[in-house]
């Protein structure tokens, strides 16, 4: 049988804008659509969805939440923002980032002071994130070689950045942990010249994401008060390790409400096998070793990420059986959303609000964080997956802008409601989180 490949991609753009006094949010994401709506903040009562989300100036769905509190580590926690997102976006199929929120959010944590610090890092699960980006980095290089496997390279490159504009005096304190943990130096530009600054940066991002992200800005997101943008590349791309097969026959796919679509499933075999109280699961390795682990909930219907114990199922990795069967969808779809509401909803809204106490980025400005913002794409199939993903922290100056015994053989068929993890085993890190519920 011809061996068939899939190549692994993911982009990670985490972009941080502080700027000074402003109302803008200073976000630019596009809708679900991937276009900007252009409303200038307005929001129409036909841009609400059915669960009363919005679409943000930033073309983002926004939710209000009801209060949570964070778990005990920063799985449970990816969880809990997949399934807030899952909230948001009923009847879509939904992906989420913890690298690039994760390395985003640390990234802006490392200019705060006592509390701020202690809010991020209980989200994150560590007190000392500077140390885990800093491994994270190194020993993604590992998975760099220049041997190819039917046309895809084993790729998993990261790059960091800082933009400053020529007005902002950047604490060095800030500016050397940031070069030092998280190899990013600090490049002047003149944000009071929008188009070249832009330029300046989207040709970076369209360099470090072999040209799969060629615009991280548009000139209309920078403002007068704009001070500093920090930009994260991540590139995955691998080939399957085993073949995936195309069915020619279409078959049921079950839908929350019970009804069926008619789709023609990718299968495959082998790899490993995990089973608690809540869900079975698969994976499926790439020729570097990162994983696709598809996970079925034992209950038909509807369901929360949380409450199926990734943490506890990953922990439940087995190669006890004889023969293991899997097939899924082909899939092909966006997330966008603000996550302010999210994060309100943990309990950390003290770092949307003046006094958030980010005073050690910069010298001469007190910020705060405005916004939070992640888009994901996610295109799946047989032949290959590309994945990606974007995040956006806008940051403003304080006091000037709004806050926003037989044989063993076990199948695993992922034909209903599912979750699934692209997941770097060695490093222990979710790199993208999902949920699927419609096949078309």
């Amino acid at each position: 049988m011809k061996r068939k490949i899939i190549a692994g991609l993911l982009i990670l753009a985490s972009m941080m804008t502080m700027a000074g006094c402003t109302n803008n949010n200073g976000s630019n994401t596009g809708n679900n659509n991937g276009n900007n709506n252009g409303n200038n903040g307005v929001v129409s009562d036909d841009e609400k969805n059915r669960n009363g989300s919005e679409i943000s100036n930033s073309g983002t769905a926004n939710y209000e939440f009801e209060n949570r509190e964070l778990g005990g580590s920063n799985v449970v926690n990816s969880s809990i923002v997949t399934d807030l997102i899952a909230q948001a976006n009923a009847g879509s199929n939904v992906m989420y980032s913890p690298t690039s929120l994760n390395m985003a959010l640390a990234m802006a944590g490392e200019g705060g002071n006592e509390n701020a610090k202690a809010l991020i890092n209980s989200f994150l699960g560590t007190d000392n994130y500077s140390d885990r980006a800093n491994t994270l980095m190194t020993n993604f290089e590992d998975y760099n070689s220049e041997s190819e496997y039917w046309g895809y390279s084993n790729k998993l490159e990261v790059a960091n950045a800082l933009w400053v504009d020529k007005r902002l005096k950047l604490n060095k304190d800030f500016e050397a942990v940031v070069k030092n943990s998280y190899q990013a130096n600090a490049d002047e530009v003149d944000f009071t010249k929008p188009d070249n600054a832009c330029n300046k940066i989207n040709d970076w991002a369209k360099d470090k994401t072999h040209g799969l992200i060629p615009q991280i800005l548009s000139p209309d997101v920078i403002t007068a008060d704009t001070r500093m943008v920090i930009t994260n590349s991540l590139y995955f791309e691998s080939a399957w390790s085993e073949a995936w097969t195309l069915k020619n026959n279409e078959e049921d796919f079950t839908l929350i409400d019970g009804s069926t679509q008619q789709i023609n499933y990718i299968t495959s075999e082998g790899g490993a096998y995990y089973e608690n109280d809540y869900a079975t699961a698969f994976s499926c390795s790439y020729m570097s070793g990162i994983r696709f682990i598809g996970i079925l909930p034992k209950e038909e219907g509807d369901f929360n990420l949380e409450d199926l114990d990734i943490e506890g199922l990953l922990k439940t990795e087995s190669y006890s059986h004889d023969e293991l069967y899997y097939k899924m969808p082909r899939l092909n779809f966006e997330t966008s959303n603000d996550l302010n509401n999210v994060f309100k909803a943990l309990g950390m809204e003290s770092l949307f609000e003046e006094g958030a106490g980010f005073d050690g980025i910069a010298d001469n400005e007190a910020l705060y964080i405005s916004s939070i913002i992640q888009k994901t794409k996610l295109e799946l199939d047989e032949n290959g997956t590309k994945a990606a993903a974007v995040t956006a922290i806008t940051m403003d100056c304080e006091s000037c802008a709004e806050i926003e015994e037989e044989p063993v053989i076990k199948r695993v068929y992922l034909d209903r409601p599912f979750a699934f993890l692209i997941y770097d085993r060695e490093n222990d890190e979710i790199l993208f989180m999902g949920k699927v519920v419609t096949a078309e």
